[in-house]
């Protein structure tokens, strides 16, 4: 879910998230012992710097409950940790 409000060339945005694989598949972690528990928010802004560019810089904190398949996890499992990611991406459109 997210909630944005456009003020000028500015849009500050928060956003939540929640990915969680069906019970019976945590309890018998398929075949490969992977499912999914993750929770996730983030709060961040654009700026549009012209009809075809914007600036965006977003800070996202991930929650990882009984796993999650987004990671690689082939050396360590991640469970029961959070993840804090800081982006800035610069778009355009020609």
């Amino acid at each position: 879910m997210t909630l944005l409000k456009r003020i000028g060339a500015w849009t500050p945005y928060v956003t939540a998230g929640r990915l969680l694989t069906d019970r019976e598949a945590r309890v018998s972690k398929g075949g490969s012992g992977s499912y999914d528990d993750q929770s996730s928010w983030a709060l961040g802004a654009s700026y549009r710097l012209a009809p075809n560019q914007k600036i965006k810089g977003e800070w996202m904190r991930v929650r990882i409950g009984g796993g999650s398949t987004l990671l690689d996890q082939s050396s360590t499992p991640v469970q029961n940790q959070v993840i804090n990611i800081f982006s800035l991406a610069y778009s355009f459109a020609f």
